[in-house]
């Protein structure tokens, strides 16, 4: 399967992000280009958003399922 273009990264990352409450700031377009995501398949841009939401989640100390999230195992994230 072929690496999606910059368009298709885009599309990729709205729609993971379709029911993620995001910050005013944040682009999608702009990260879909960014040089630093030019070889992420799909899967790739979903952990890419799933660990900036956990990494926002900490900075905030979200509490999840009652425990701190900086409280919690760290994940590990293969490359």
């Amino acid at each position: 399967v072929a690496l999606p273009s910059i368009k298709g990264r885009a599309g990729i990352l709205k729609t993971i992000a379709r029911k993620t409450p995001l910050a005013k700031d944040v682009n999608l377009e702009q990260i879909a280009t960014d040089e630093r995501c030019e070889n992420f398949s799909g899967a790739d841009l979903a952990a890419l958003a799933r660990e900036a939401a956990i990494a926002c989640l900490k900075e905030h100390n979200v509490q999840y399922v009652g425990v701190p999230l900086t409280q919690q195992p760290p994940m590990i994230v293969q490359a």
